[in-house]
This record gives C-alpha cells, structure tokens and sequence, in this order.
C-alpha cells in the first residue's frame, strides 16, 4: 500500500497521507515514513506527553511532530497544529 505515493513534504501532504493510512495504527504509520525517509524517534522525558519524531524526507524537509487519532500534529516554536480541510464558503 502507498507504493507510488511520493512524500516530498509532511506538513504540506499531511492530509493526503493521512486518508492513504486511515486505519493504520501509529506503529505501521511510523513504518510508512521511514519507507519515505528518515524517522527520529525524539527522546521523552515525561510519559505524560505523546511520542515525539522527527521526518526528513528523501528531499531533505524536515518537520517535528507526533500522532494522535490518526492525524499529524506539527510541533512548531511555541505551537502545535494539524493539518485541516477548509470547510467551503457559502
């Protein structure tokens, strides 16, 4: 599955790879991206927070984030977003 799919950049194709994956767990997630790169596993220090990583595509993009329910959360300086669809406009 995802085979002929080409992830240049996470934070900019995250909704895209997270419809490719629906359904997988976090674990076959992080499998995927480390066919479509290199995964860095961020040292916790607190259980209490989720597992942190760190993508670089085979581009070279580099991004911080975590799962949770399935979607991508971006770690960012003082931040933290997801990647959502914009509800048309009436």
């Amino acid at each position: 599955m995802g085979g002929s799919f080409q992830l240049l950049d996470l934070e900019t194709q995250a909704l895209a790879v997270q419809e490719l994956l629906q359904g997988w767990s976090d674990d076959e997630t992080i499998k995927w991206l480390e066919s479509q790169g290199e995964v860095f596993t961020v040292p916790r220090r607190d259980d209490r927070f989720p597992q942190g990583y760190q993508f670089t595509s085979r581009v070279g993009l580099t991004c911080a984030f975590f799962v949770r329910n399935g979607e991508f959360v971006f770690v960012s300086d003082n931040t933290t977003y997801t990647a959502r669809r914009s509800k048309p406009s009436v």
